[in-house]
């Protein structure tokens, strides 16, 4: 849950603050003993939850390793404080997919507990009406349901598009093939390929609304959850002018995925982008072939081999969480486990 939804002003947390952390040494080990970093979730572990669905965690490390820990590094210090909310989100989610689960919303007094302005408020307003301190405490219980509902219906979209894929991985290196086909028969093609990844293209009265993702339908959805071909699509003119580079790295990921792939011919492309590109950053337009490369295979990597699979495991690994807080464990005690399996993961 967001601290904004629930009214926290979030502190700024810079890149030159965030230490390398670990599970054992950042967070307090319960009395009674340590907990194991390799811990299972109520019978299922996010390393069981990666690697039984064909997820590379290397490649997942690779991908998110500094945005994850910092974020992660950024959960480690609200842990204490709002980790009591994790099971209201976990249940919320898992309610989608199992309607007949009850989800655990987050109390006034949860609320009140974390957030010291809402705790001084209500006693303010207790202090001349038990009635206003109570209308008080039911806004806080709305705004909380309000909250954990808008991160469920999030999270529930993107599970459910990865579990509409029906083989994420072939599909996407499938995908990748096509676009590689439509580039080496004309460069000028490329900025075409961003629109249909955006769904931007136009469609003649006589194509189906619904089958705009055609082309490619596993990018085309994974760049729908991402936003990033929207950013591409918007700067199209520009990415055309490095087609050459973009096709080489297609060419190069596809090679190592065992896909045969035929020689591009010679095309003449000499935009001005181009030529003031090659003249003034020539190093970065070598670059480019390599970080297409390593953006494609990282993606390839933390693709589940079947989206179906991917789903299910997902919404048990929320009923679990779910599971062990009806049988008495703490949000906090939940969260801070996920946080030392992710930090683990993520190295």
């Amino acid at each position: 849950m967001s601290r904004e939804a629930l009214g926290t002003p979030e502190a700024p947390i810079h890149s030159e603050n965030v230490r390398p952390i670990r599970g054992p040494e950042t967070v307090n080990t319960p009395p009674g003993g340590t907990e194991d970093d390799q811990e299972m979730l109520g019978g299922l572990a996010i390393q069981e939850l990666l690697e039984g669905n064909g997820i590379n965690p290397e490649a997942a490390q690779s991908l998110t390793r500094d945005l994850a820990r910092k974020e992660v590094y950024r959960a480690y210090r609200a842990a204490a404080q709002y980790a009591e909310f994790t099971p209201s989100v976990a249940t919320a989610i898992a309610h989608y997919d199992t309607p007949s689960l009850r989800v655990v919303y987050p109390t006034a007094q949860q609320i009140k507990e974390q957030r010291f302005g809402a705790r001084l408020v209500s006693g303010f307003l207790g202090f001349f009406s038990s009635n206003w301190s109570q209308r008080f405490d039911s806004y806080l219980e709305r705004r909380g349901r309000q909250a954990v509902t808008s991160v469920a219906q999030q999270t529930t979209r993107t599970i459910k598009a990865i579990g509409e894929m029906e083989t994420p991985k072939s599909g996407f290196v499938k995908d990748v093939s096509s676009i590689h086909a439509d580039i080496r028969s004309s460069y000028s093609n490329l900025p075409n390929i961003l629109d249909k990844l955006s769904g931007l293209s136009i469609h003649s009265d006589e194509e189906p609304h619904e089958d705009k993702d055609k082309d490619y339908p596993t990018l085309s959805k994974l760049a729908k959850l991402s936003g990033v071909s929207n950013r591409l699509a918007l700067r199209k003119r520009t990415v055309r002018s490095f087609a050459p580079e973009i096709n080489k790295g297609i060419e190069q990921f596809l090679s190592k995925q065992g896909v045969e792939v035929p020689e591009t011919p010679e095309q003449p492309l000499n935009t001005l982008t181009r030529r003031l590109a090659k003249r003034f950053v020539p190093k970065r337009v070598e670059r480019i072939p390599s970080q297409v490369e390593d953006m494609l295979t990282n993606i390839y990597g933390v693709l589940p081999e079947s989206g179906m699979k991917f789903r299910s495991s997902f919404y048990d690994l929320c009923r679990h969480i779910g599971q062990r807080h009806e049988q008495g464990e703490s949000g906090t005690s939940l969260t801070k486990k996920l946080l030392r399996e992710i930090d683990r993961l993520i190295g």
